[in-house]
C-alpha cells in the first residue's frame, strides 16, 4: 500500500469511530463570542455539530439561558426585521438555527449560526460543540498523539485492516474477522 492509501483508510476508521462513539466529553468545546447585530456567524471550521447555544446575560458567565433550536425558514418568517426595537442594554435571543455556509474556504466551516429575533445591540453567546480531533495520520512526530490513537488503538488498527481488506477485495471471512475486532476494539 501507499502512505496516501494507508492515511486514506485510516481517516476512513477514524470518521467511522467517531461516528459510532459520539457525545465523547473529551470531543467537546465551546465557542463564545458577541454577536452584534448581524444575519449570522460563521462556526469553527473544526464543528461537527452543535449540542447546545446558550446566551450569556451582562458578561455574566453563570446567568445563560438555552436557546431554542429552530428550522432557518421559521425564524425567517416569525422575525422579518433586520433588528428589533429594543429599550434594554441586554436583548433577550429565544432561537437559533443552523444553516450551510456558502463558502468556498476549505478552512472555514460549512455552518452558520443565525439567532433571532434579531437586536441593536450586543450579545454573547456560548456555543457548545462536538469538534473534529486531529487525524493521527497528521502528526509530525513532535505532538502529542491522538486521543482516538492513545485509547483505541486495537479499535483503530482493526479498522485499517478491514478498509484493507476490503479494498485488496481479500476473501469475506477474513473481512468478517476483522470486523469482529474491530467491534471488539471498540468494546474496551
Amino acid at each position: 500500500f501507499t502512505d496516501a492509501q494507508l492515511s486514506m483508510f485510516t481517516k476512513q476508521v477514524e470518521q467511522r469511530i467517531y461516528g459510532i462513539i459520539k457525545d465523547l466529553p473529551i470531543l467537546r468545546t465551546t465557542f463564545s463570542e458577541t454577536f452584534t447585530a448581524s444575519s449570522g456567524k460563521v462556526l469553527p471550521a473544526d464543528c461537527l455539530y452543535v449540542h447546545s447555544v446558550t446566551q450569556q446575560s451582562s458578561g455574566d458567565t453563570v446567568n445563560r439561558k438555552a436557546l431554542v433550536s429552530k428550522d432557518l425558514d421559521f425564524l425567517l418568517e416569525a422575525y422579518p426585521l433586520a433588528t428589533q426595537t429594543t429599550t434594554t442594554s441586554d436583548p433577550e435571543v429565544k432561537y437559533y438555527a443552523l444553516n450551510s455556509s456558502s463558502t468556498t474556504d476549505e478552512s472555514a466551516s460549512r455552518m452558520v449560526l443565525t439567532l433571532a429575533p434579531k437586536w441593536a445591540t450586543s450579545v454573547t453567546i456560548q456555543v457548545d460543540y462536538q469538534y473534529q480531533p486531529r487525524s493521527i495520520v497528521d502528526t509530525d512526530g513532535t505532538e502529542e498523539q491522538p486521543w482516538l490513537g492513545t485509547n483505541y488503538d486495537t479499535a483503530l488498527l482493526n479498522g485499517v485492516l478491514v478498509e484493507a481488506a476490503k479494498f485488496m477485495k481479500a476473501e469475506p471471512d477474513m473481512v468478517q474477522m476483522y470486523e469482529q475486532q474491530f467491534v471488539l476494539g471498540l468494546q474496551q
